[in-house]
């Protein structure tokens, strides 16, 4: 599947009775959510939209205002949902933002990886300097212990 087909579906979230954690997602664009793989792909089966910021969309159901209950308010100025990830194992978020200068199209896309913990709560914002032409994610745990997750470069996989 490429890419359009990934943005036909949502990210699949585990049962509410799974190990799982909470994840509220900003943003000023688009976002996908890859789960079991610490490489982005596509094809990721499981994998698929979250919240996109553009209220326009054809494919999947936008996530934007989904509550799951996690902690906290969520960021103003940015679109949020919540979503349920799977503990214990490694997640892609990805982010496309784009911007128009005059009659030029640009855009970016930046991707993380990182591996939940059961219970937790999580919020995930996307950052974009139009200026730039940079853009990327932050993940900051709110509950237990508020810190900033370290996240991984979340490359493409390998073709199989």
């Amino acid at each position: 599947m490429d890419t359009v087909g990934a943005a036909m579906r949502n990210v699949q979230e585990p049962d509410a009775g799974a190990p799982h954690a909470l994840l509220r997602i900003s943003t000023d664009g688009y976002t996908w959510v890859q789960p079991g793989r610490a490489c982005e792909s596509a094809a990721n089966s499981r994998g698929g939209i979250a919240v996109s910021a553009n209220s326009i969309y054809i494919g999947a159901r936008n996530l934007k205002d989904q509550v799951r209950g996690v902690s906290g308010e969520a960021p103003k100025g940015l679109a949020s949902g919540e979503i349920r990830v799977s503990a214990g194992e490694p997640h892609v978020l990805a982010y496309t933002v784009g911007w128009q200068r005059g009659d030029w199209q640009y855009s970016c896309h930046a991707a993380r990886s990182f591996v939940p913990v059961e219970g937790a709560h999580y919020q995930m914002v996307t950052l974009s300097d139009a200026a730039t032409r940079t853009c990327g994610v932050a993940v900051t745990r709110l509950l237990p212990t508020p810190a900033v997750v370290e996240t991984t470069e979340a490359p493409q996989c390998a073709a199989s």
